[in-house]
């Protein structure tokens, strides 16, 4: 009788001690199931990256498409304030694809990269008036040839526009519908848009214009 009993302990001790192992392996198999579920997500960092990358020209192609339909209605509308005013538009010769990235990392979690944009720009304005009206009936624009460099920070979650600067190689005039060197200094609006926020504060120190 107590042999049978004993025996009954004993396969109960090894029921049990199956069951526990059974559940250990249970747990290994899990964890090791997550491991390689984390190690399949790896790509999907890199995939992020290019992610940013593509927002990042279709950002750019936006901002060249809007200006090329804003192209005939900015012939006609006159900017800048009194004792300056002046007409003027822009082309982009490359197209929207024509334009050139860098884009880099920094330390700021808020902005962790921040990207230049070079593209070839035309810029057609009037000289400078003292009033509107003058301004408005002025149709002699001039031609500026150069490049653009558009400055982007990347926060959350999308890229925003924080300043351009545009820079003329030359500058031209019209003259019996063909595009000849200026022979005169022209006085003309700065083709230049200040950068917003902190980056316009520490551009204005390195440009020296905040002294």
């Amino acid at each position: 009788m107590q042999g049978r009993i004993g025996w009954t302990l004993l396969s109960g001790l090894l029921v049990v001690g199956l069951s526990s192992c059974s559940t250990m392996k249970g747990w290994v198999g899990w964890d090791g199931e997550k491991e390689a579920a984390q190690t399949a997500e790896t790509p999907t960092a890199v995939a992020g990256t290019e992610d940013y990358k593509a927002e990042l020209d279709k950002t750019v192609r936006r901002f060249i498409e809007a200006a090329t339909r804003k192209e005939d209605a900015d012939r006609q509308r006159v900017a800048g304030r009194k004792p300056h005013f002046y007409k003027e538009y822009v082309q982009y010769p490359g197209g929207p694809g024509g334009f050139d990235v860098a884009i880099r990392e920094t330390e700021s979690r808020s902005a962790p990269y921040v990207a230049d944009v070079t593209i070839e720009k035309l810029r057609f304005a009037t000289r400078l008036h003292p009033s509107r009206e003058a301004a408005h009936t002025d149709a002699r624009f001039l031609r500026n040839t150069g490049t653009e460099t558009l400055t982007y920070e990347y926060r959350n979650g999308r890229w925003t526009r924080v300043g351009s600067l545009f820079v003329a190689d030359k500058t031209e005039e019209n003259i019996n519908g063909e595009w000849v060197p200026c022979q005169e200094t022209v006085e003309q609006a700065l083709a230049t848009e200040e950068p917003k926020g902190w980056f316009g504060r520490q551009w204005s120190r390195f440009t020296g214009r905040g002294r």
